[in-house]
């Protein structure tokens, strides 16, 4: 299962598609109940509006109370056909993070910078969690 945000309004935005969140963690959580292993992937987080401590706190937190096996954590990527995407909908939604988006997607030094303080944030969260053993980065 994937999740990129616990917001349902940065959810619809990025995911409008998608089942909403409650949904999601509801499916883990019955598949706990009978018995099954599960895991969760967070990302791709979003710089500046998924990726900050409380967000991660909060995400892992919820995966804690969920008894997840194992989560993931994965940063945005500049995957192909991925920048048109998001470039677009932050033109549109939000247009002041577009460079900083763009810098951190494609400029090798503050993509190194950014996955580093991210790192260093997820691992508080896991710990604020008590999940370090369980947390895993994609990145």
């Amino acid at each position: 299962m994937s999740v990129t945000t616990l917001d349902e309004s940065l959810r619809v935005l990025w995911e409008p598609r998608l089942a909403n969140v409650a949904d999601r963690f509801r499916v883990l959580e019955q598949a706990r109940h009978l018995g099954l292993k599960t895991a969760i992937m967070f990302g791709p987080l979003l710089p500046g509006l998924s990726d900050d401590q409380e967000s991660l706190h909060a995400m892992l937190q919820r995966a804690a109370e969920a008894r997840i096996d194992a989560v993931w954590v994965d940063a945005l990527n500049p995957r192909p056909r991925v920048w048109p995407a998001v470039s677009q909908l932050l033109q549109d939604r939000f247009p002041d993070f577009l460079p900083a988006y763009r810098r951190m997607l494609f400029d090798p030094v503050a993509r190194g910078e950014y996955l580093a303080q991210l790192g260093q944030r997820i691992e508080h969260a896991a710990e604020r969690a008590s999940l370090q053993d369980r947390v895993f980065r994609c990145f």
